[in-house]
């Protein structure tokens, strides 16, 4: 088999492997609402976004070096893992040392208890992503795939099973270190020891080298979290653990789609940008924008719709107050995924400080608007995600447009027709709803599958109407890759053939 072929249906295995792993997750996350109220997750949702920020903010580079290095050897891999131990240690002993005042900073002091267990789980994980980036490196990700899906079956298993027998927000913790080791054990099991952990002498231009390389990935990279996490501790310190919880429960759920689909069909649907010529990038980012809105933009909107409902089917009382905040947040969330395609697209020009810069832009609105908009009330609060995303696509998407000519009206006009189809298919749910005039609270389930059915109906009669060249152009390209996988399939069997005989 070659080695492209190889690394294509590897791949595509892992990101199967993982929307598995996720799904088992999201599921597993909903029956864990029925043991644990809102309180309590925020109190241990406000202890792990400090931890993951310490982290990020200090190591979450040195693993990519040995993806990007991979002539390096056993000695880069070697050297990461010194530093990647060293500043996982001192970073954790920091965070429990000022973890306290910060805790009470963000106005969940109950969450010190929960702080020394997620240290030690985030510390063990940031070790294990270095066998994890060497199996990268070696395109073994079948291993990666099962260790990611893996991970989070156990983290399901062990969370419920804690939290059934008393342990409270302690089972978050505890299943959260048990994922750790258990990812650890299986990335190392499957890498050569030499690799990471062969001792040798610390030679300095190695050190600096990789400094070099991880500081501006890990100033990205905590831009990044700050854009998608420090949200969390803003509606903590202004309402509370309680509403903290209810928000980012609500902000997992609303990022489904964006996480789950719009980022793989990013993937999938756009070309690889760095092996097309530059004036060839352009048309292709114009053309996949409209295609992966075509697929995401119906979910996000639908889980806006049908947030009530779904609230009503799946959570017991306390959570019943996350039925807005849903709605807001899952109805703004289209936006999400184009950011990341045009994220994408300045990586491939070789423009890592742009992406920085925009990153940044993007955490400043994301804190603004939640500081601004939460005076107004925790509902208003819940905007700002969506004004700071749509506000961080469109700054990026004019830049596109002036520095590389990248037709930002033809761009939009594709995006604008996908919601109108968008549109249709919520006006649809809204007459169902009113010509049944059924109260959810009474038959939930039915009506949800319902109004599921409904909306599909609708929304795929009205994208043929309304965005039939987007249609064609989605039709067109599922079709050439089913037509190059079936060319694939073919030559490789032919070879296998000839080998056979040869």
């Amino acid at each position: 088999m070659s080695v492209t072929t190889r690394a294509v249906g590897s791949a595509m295995w892992n990101v199967g492997a993982g929307l598995g792993g996720r799904i088992i997750g999201a599921l597993g996350t909903l029956i864990l609402t029925r043991y644990l109220n809102p309180d309590v997750v925020g109190e241990v949702g406000v202890a792990a976004v400090l931890v993951l920020t310490s982290q990020v903010a200090t190591s979450s580079g040195y693993g990519q070096y040995v993806v990007a290095h991979p002539s390096a050897g056993p000695v880069a891999g070697f050297h990461v893992t010194v530093l990647s131990a060293c500043t996982v240690a001192v970073i954790s002993l920091l965070l429990l040392v000022v973890g306290q005042p910060l805790c009470h900073l963000v106005n969940a002091p109950g969450a010190i208890a929960f702080l020394p267990g997620l240290v030690a789980a985030f510390a063990i994980l940031r070790i294990a992503e270095i066998p994890e980036r060497i199996l990268n490196r070696e395109l073994r990700f079948r291993r990666v795939g099962l260790g990611s899906s893996g991970a989070e079956v156990v983290f399901a298993t062990v969370a419920l099973g804690l939290a059934s027998q008393g342990w409270g927000g302690q089972a978050i913790v505890g299943a959260n270190l048990v994922r750790s080791i258990f990812r650890l054990v299986i990335f190392a099991s499957g890498v050569d020891p030499r690799a990471w952990l062969r001792w040798g002498p610390i030679n300095r231009a190695q050190v600096m080298s990789i400094l070099g390389f991880a500081f501006p990935l890990q100033l990205a990279s905590l831009a990044d979290l700050a854009a998608t996490k420090w949200g969390n501790l803003v509606v903590a310190m202004m309402f509370g653990p309680t509403a903290m919880g209810l928000y980012a429960l609500a902000y997992n759920l609303a990022q489904i789609p964006a996480d789950n689909i719009g980022e793989a069909l990013a993937d999938v649907l756009l070309p690889s940008f760095a092996r097309l010529a530059p004036g060839a990038r352009q048309e292709a980012l114009v053309r996949a924008m409209p295609l992966v809105a075509l697929l995401v933009f119906p979910l996000a909107v639908g889980l806006g719709v049908e947030s009530h409902t779904l609230v009503v089917t799946l959570f017991n009382p306390n959570w019943q107050p996350m039925a807005p905040l849903l709605a807001i947040l899952a109805g703004l969330g289209v936006v999400f995924p184009m950011g990341s395609a045009l994220v994408a697209y300045l990586k491939a020009c070789g423009r890592a400080r742009t992406v920085l810069v925009f990153q940044v832009i993007h955490m400043a609105l994301l804190l603004v608007s939640i500081a601004l908009l939460g005076r107004l009330g925790l509902v208003w609060a819940t905007v700002a995600p969506g004004l700071a995303g749509g506000g961080f696509a469109l700054l990026t998407l004019v830049y596109v447009g002036r520095v590389d000519g990248v037709p930002v009206m033809r761009a939009l006009a594709g995006l604008a027709r996908v919601l109108l189809a968008c549109a249709g298919m919520t006006a649809a749910i809204f007459a169902f709803r009113h010509i049944h005039g059924l109260e959810p609270a009474h038959h939930a389930i039915a009506l949800l599958a319902s109004e599921v059915a409904v909306g599909a109906v609708a929304y795929v009669g009205t994208a043929f109407i309304i965005a039939p060249a987007q249609v064609a152009d989605l039709l067109s390209s599922l079709r050439r890759l089913r037509e190059s996988r079936r060319r694939t399939v073919v030559l490789e069997t032919n070879l296998q053939a000839r080998d056979a005989d040869g």
